[in-house]
């Protein structure tokens, strides 16, 4: 048996889970996406999530990420990464993955869906906080994303931004109020 993991958002703890082959296992998320948020066209987006919620480590990653329900959301690109011990609490370590959808760097998703990327080789340890960063497409047309607050995550914005989302070492972003859990629904790793 290969062990699973899953980062799980909201308040519910979930266990280690196993499954058969590695293969990954799906999961709803613990809690809802609350609200839509547009006007986010080239803008660079950075959601920290902290190390209590990453269930075990692994070497390959999943993430999910869900448009707003009003409209799209395009991506030029999306990363994943371990936060670095130094810098601002947005920035890479060094080691961060680049995600792809279905080979592509670019994903467009539609309103009230949810695309996944393709499996990525990706050290996760579940002993450091993660950084999932990814870039808007600069069109208004499909720039909505959902977010959701109260949770122990944060998320960090930069208008013009995007095309920054595998850089290591970013300045200029500035945390979202109040919003912390960001388009970014789960992620699974194997």
């Amino acid at each position: 048996m290969t062990k699973t993991a899953s980062i799980y958002w909201g308040s519910k703890n979930y266990p280690n889970r196993l499954s058969q082959g590695g293969t990954f296992e799906t999961a709803v998320a613990a809690a809802s996406f609350a609200t839509d948020s547009g006007g986010w066209a080239n803008y660079g987006i950075r959601v920290v999530i902290p190390s209590s919620a990453v269930l075990i480590s692994g070497s390959t990653v999943k993430v999910q990420i869900t448009a707003g329900a009003g409209e799209g959301l395009s991506l030029d690109g999306a990363y994943v990464g371990h936060q670095a011990t130094s810098g601002d609490v947005y920035d890479f370590d060094g080691n961060q993955s680049q995600l792809l959808f279905s080979s592509s760097s670019s994903v467009a998703i539609s309103a009230g869906t949810s695309e996944t990327s393709d499996e990525t080789t990706f050290s996760l340890d579940s002993s450091k906080n993660l950084i999932v960063a990814f870039g808007v497409k600069n069109d208004t047309a499909v720039d909505s994303m959902i977010f959701q607050t109260g949770t122990s995550f944060s998320a960090y914005q930069k208008s013009g931004g995007n095309g920054e989302e595998g850089t290591r070492n970013v300045t200029g972003y500035t945390q979202i109020s109040a919003i912390n859990r960001f388009s970014v629904n789960l992620i699974e790793a194997k």
